[in-house]
């Protein structure tokens, strides 16, 4: 009779590379849900230019100065803002973004309006806080 205690714990690795895909696209959600939240966020804040009236209408807006963030008075920036998720055998890419024209104008300007930007900005924003999520360093 021996003095010791022994163990085994075996584990399939395909079953270990299958939970680390599974707990690596639940971290890239995670993160993208996280930026999305935040960008819809960034566009629909606050504003300090011009106060404007609403054309056939009571309502009032305020707009965005140059550098704020693009106010937006019927919400479709902001309801453009989608993520989506695209997975190979060997990665996993989460994508951030707007499908409208106009969003592209709002981020970088035009040679008549100066940019709005809230992708980047945003982006640079949660830097850390995404690095976090997807469990890499500060």
């Amino acid at each position: 009779m021996t003095n010791t205690s022994e163990f085994m714990v075996t584990r399939n690795v395909e079953q270990v590379k299958e939970q680390l895909d599974k707990i690596m696209v639940e971290r890239i959600i995670s993160a993208c849900n996280q930026l999305q939240r935040e960008m819809k966020q960034t566009v629909s804040g606050s504003h300090n230019g011009v106060k404007y009236k609403i054309p056939r209408s009571s309502r009032t807006y305020i707009a965005s100065k140059p550098g704020e963030t693009f106010a937006s008075r019927t919400g479709e920036l902001q309801d453009s803002i989608k993520y989506g998720l695209h997975i190979t055998d060997t990665e996993v890419v989460g994508t951030i973004g707007s499908q409208l024209k106009r969003a592209v104008y709002v981020e970088n300007g035009t040679s008549t309006v100066e940019a709005r930007p809230f992708f980047l900005k945003t982006f640079e924003k949660e830097r850390g806080e995404l690095k976090r999520t997807l469990g890499g360093e500060q």
